[in-house]
């Protein structure tokens, strides 16, 4: 938890998420709130993205795409894995796993 504030700290001090659109800086903020730490794969699915923020795939994508852009994180879509859990909740569709860069990637 500690490395994700100082990464968010580091990320607002440097001016990078100055420069972000509302839609992407607000994808970055809910991935950083779902990892499980910096540096290390998280997954999630992607309809999960869309409708916590109301964004269409696309969207996402373009979100997605241009945080990785700017070397915030590294994504990847993914075949979801099969689970009771997601038939349950109706979660289906495809999964992104992602990897938010530590600290010293972050451009100065």
């Amino acid at each position: 938890m500690e490395a994700k504030i100082d990464l968010l700290k580091r990320a607002a001090l440097s001016g990078v998420l100055d420069t972000l659109p509302l839609d992407v800086l607000k994808v970055y903020l809910l991935l950083i709130a779902w990892a499980r730490d910096v540096g290390v794969q998280s997954r999630v699915p992607l309809q999960m993205i869309q409708d916590t923020l109301q964004l269409s795939r696309e969207d996402c994508q373009r979100a997605l795409a241009h945080l990785a852009s700017q070397r915030l994180l590294a994504w990847a879509p993914v075949q979801p894995r099969a689970s009771r859990r997601r038939q349950r909740r109706g979660v289906s569709g495809q999964e992104i796993t992602f990897l938010l860069n530590p600290l010293h990637e972050l451009r100065e």
